[in-house]
């Protein structure tokens, strides 16, 4: 007679499987990457902007490489990079904006006039041209106040520009910002590389500091990686 087990096919199958270390995936290793460098596109109270990163594991890191960049900020080169960089992005918004409520205030100075008695009218034509100031107000005041705060730190930072994207390196690791992501592209100013790398969140790295025998390098790889996302703009 056959000696019986209490053990279950099942239970033995799990018994005798050997034990594997879970394969992280590429699209695991794709992450929402909220970093201190680079410069913020507005004033963020709730939560930092992040960005579109890869991060790389030991043998990608020996794979991908760039060229080292050590930057600091100057409080004009700051100026002229978010100044880039929002007329990129908010600019077109803010200039709708301005459109539709300049001819609601319009209708509403119309309205008052035909009938001076009209209170909410008053109200909401006044509230359409503080909110046209504040739409112009807030960017500029941003930029003045990011330009200040960089006045007085000596902060310095550092990236470094492959031909697949920027390598920025972090306390958890080592990540990677492609060209491919519709978000990144560049701005050549005459003395600033605007690097936008989402639609909140801009690096500004000053030509001085990029070393002159390796200017044409750089600017070579980030055009052949970004092609028409790659501007230059004289002012």
């Amino acid at each position: 007679m056959e000696k019986q087990t209490d053990q279950q096919p099942e239970e033995m199958a799990q018994q005798s499987a050997p034990e594997t270390e879970p394969v992280q995936s590429a699209e695991q290793k794709d992450v929402h990457l909220v970093t201190s460098q680079g410069l913020s596109g507005d004033k963020y109270e709730v939560s930092e902007p992040w960005v579109d990163s890869h991060r790389l594991d030991e043998e990608e890191e020996e794979e991908i490489s760039g060229i080292l960049i050590q930057y600091d900020l100057q409080p004009d080169e700051v100026t002229a990079a978010l100044k880039a960089f929002q007329k990129k992005t908010v600019f077109k918004k803010n200039l709708i904006y301005t459109i539709i409520l300049v001819v609601l205030a319009l209708l509403y100075l119309q309205a008052v006039i035909r009938n001076p008695d009209y209170t909410m009218g008053k109200v909401l034509g006044v509230f359409s041209v503080l909110v046209i100031g504040l739409l112009w107000y807030l960017p500029a005041r941003h930029i003045r106040l990011t330009a200040k705060g960089v006045a007085v730190s000596q902060d310095t930072f550092t990236i470094e520009v492959s031909d697949v994207g920027f390598l920025i390196r972090e306390e958890s690791g080592k990540y990677l910002i492609r060209y491919r992501t519709p978000s990144v592209s560049v701005i050549e100013l005459p003395a600033v590389f605007v690097v936008c790398v989402s639609r909140e969140k801009v690096f500004a790295i000053p030509k001085r500091c990029v070393p002159e025998d390796q200017m044409e390098e750089i600017r070579t790889l980030m055009k052949d990686g970004l092609g028409e996302k790659y501007q230059v703009w004289d002012k």
